[in-house]
């Protein structure tokens, strides 16, 4: 894990499994369950955090 995987979340944050696409723009990101390691459909500051838990290590 390095910098990139974390941006991959925090670009995302505050999106949900409800309104993945919250501005109708499919070139922007949007909600994919794989960027929420809590799964509780919200990109918070939590998934950043259990993301930032595995730094430097091989992505699973």
């Amino acid at each position: 894990m390095d910098v990139n995987d974390i941006m991959a979340v925090v670009t995302r944050f505050r999106l949900t499994a409800a309104n993945p696409d919250p501005d109708n723009d499919p070139n922007t990101p949007n909600y994919e369950a794989r960027f929420d390691p809590t799964g509780d459909g919200l990109i918070t500051m939590l998934d950043v955090m259990a993301v930032a838990t595995y730094w430097g290590q091989p992505c699973p």
